[in-house]
């Protein structure tokens, strides 16, 4: 008995010990970026405006090697390419992270900063049954339904291979197709009772779509679906 609980004891003090003989390596520590001085938000993040400080490996946090190849920016004095955005005011000494105050410049405004990037609303149903999506190129048609006095033609193109960085419901949802209604609706009588064969008109449901262009294009779409009044009809550019 003496010598079973004299086992016992044993087995309980390793155990006891062995975080302390068995000790976990510490976390590995990598070169990161911090802001050098305080960055104001919406603003374009360059190599001036950091510093390479020694911090633990963690998930978002970007490195140098990350964002500037160091040997190019030292062989051609560009010390200025865009690549980082801040998402909110950055203070002198905070490290840059994606989860907290920066990101790539194509995800904090969809498309580099040679681009102007505008909305518009659309009918579903006039988006190639809702199968429009982020990446592709589109025609934009402008056309109007009767209306007297309106002496613009009916129809016409108003930009072409434009490219699309989002497209959503009303809802903020990502558009799907619209599905046919398996029966025809029929239009509430007095009092709430339905008239047989009389059938009600909708519209599908509006989307937003936003596309990425030179401010030149961007006006145009603008003026035609504003100004001019058009409705926007979007085609699958052929190439």
């Amino acid at each position: 008995m003496l010598l079973l609980a004299l086992a016992l004891g044993l087995v309980g003090l390793f155990i006891s010990l062995q975080p302390l003989i068995f000790k976990p390596p510490p976390p590995p520590q990598v070169q990161v970026l911090a802001a050098a001085q305080d960055i104001d938000t919406y603003r374009v993040v360059t190599l001036d405006m950091v510093n390479v400080v020694t911090a633990t490996q963690s998930s978002g946090i970007y490195a140098l090697d990350e964002v500037w190849n160091v040997a190019e920016i030292t062989a051609t004095g560009d010390i200025t390419r865009v690549v980082l955005f801040t998402t909110r005011p950055v203070r002198q000494g905070e490290i840059l992270s994606r989860q907290t105050n920066v990101l790539p410049i194509e995800e904090a405004r969809y498309a580099p900063l040679r681009f102007e990037v505008a909305s518009f609303p659309i009918d579903i149903n006039e988006t190639v049954g809702g199968q429009i999506k982020p990446g592709h190129r589109i025609n934009i048609y402008g056309y109007v339904e009767e209306r007297p006095g309106h002496t613009a033609p009916p129809v016409q193109l108003i930009a072409e291979k434009i490219w699309v960085v989002d497209v959503r419901t009303a809802q903020a949802d990502v558009v799907a197709p619209t599905p046919a209604p398996a029966t025809t609706p029929q239009a509430p009588g007095i009092f709430g009772v339905s008239v047989p064969g009389l059938t009600v008109t909708t519209r599908a449901p509006e989307a937003m779509i936003t596309v990425a262009a030179d401010p030149e294009t961007i006006w145009r779409i603008l003026e035609a679906l504003g100004a001019q009044g058009f409705r926007a009809w979007v085609t699958l550019s052929p190439g």
